[in-house]
């Protein structure tokens, strides 16, 4: 007998087929919380009005500089490598589905380098490689040789005759 998994929406709690829901990496279930119509439906009106308001706080901030909380700026300026590293480790989490002390083992695991050339990238320079198709992380790679990989489209047979072309 086949079961079909269902899940409730939380914006429209109407009860729905699994398909009718997109992935999520961060749920449990790795299905997001709102039906796909639900999100739809949000974005669209979101977008109507996030130009508007974008546009209110950007004239109120001119406006009023005196009431932005000091206490607010105070903060962010005290735990500047704190906002960095949580925001490292969100985009990590979101976009590759790895934590930032995966990340930091993977680096740790090739020497501190570049998993193709082994330059110590700086913090801002370090990328993950991954293959585009399954997602799957290969390793991380300073710059100049993740726009190599790019520049080739991870196609090995070109890059084989890169390599024949310089000589190798």
């Amino acid at each position: 007998m086949e079961t079909t998994q269902t899940k409730k929406c939380s914006r429209c709690n109407a009860v729905k087929d699994a398909s009718c829901f997109s992935p999520h990496k961060l749920s449990r279930d790795g299905l997001k919380y709102w039906c796909k119509t639900c999100c739809s439906k949000y974005n669209t009106e979101r977008n109507k009005s996030s130009d508007k308001y974008a546009a209110y706080m950007r004239e109120y901030s001119r406006a009023h500089p005196a009431r932005l909380s000091p206490a607010r700026a105070l903060w962010r300026e005290r735990n500047k490598d704190r906002i960095k590293r949580r925001v490292k480790s969100n985009n990590l989490k979101i976009k590759y589905g790895i934590t930032l002390d995966e990340f930091n083992e993977m680096l740790k695991v090739q020497d501190g380098g570049c998993a193709i050339c082994g330059s110590a990238p700086t913090p801002k320079d370090t990328h993950v490689d991954h293959d585009h198709e399954t997602g799957v992380v290969r390793g991380i790679l300073c710059r100049s040789c993740n726009l190599g990989l790019g520049n080739f489209g991870d196609d090995t047979e070109i890059m084989s005759k890169a390599i024949k072309y310089l000589g190798g």
